[in-house]
């Protein structure tokens, strides 16, 4: 029995470490960005892209769709650290 607890409780504690590294990747800024980036890629692609194919990156609206949702997803990247509970009561 106490085998199993053990190895039921580090599988929990893998699982809550899995969530929490899925919940900061995949934030609603960083979606957000790769939305807004793919919608802005497009219209340029659809607007002001190259129509004979001397620029391959924004020729395809699919590259440039996905040249914009890199873009987009780079400048809303989460990058800040958030401060665990513990830290904030060895701070005070």
């Amino acid at each position: 029995m106490y085998v199993y607890n053990q190895v039921h409780y580090k599988s929990n504690a893998i699982i809550m470490n899995l969530n929490d590294f899925f919940k900061r990747i995949f934030s609603i800024r960083l979606l957000l960005g790769l939305a807004i980036g793919g919608a802005l890629g497009y219209a340029y692609y659809h607007f002001i892209g190259c129509r004979g194919g001397s620029c391959p990156m924004w020729a395809d609206p699919w590259r440039s769709t996905l040249v914009g949702m890199a873009f987009g997803g780079i400048l809303l990247f989460d990058t800040s650290k958030k401060k665990s509970k513990e830290n904030q009561e060895l701070q005070e």
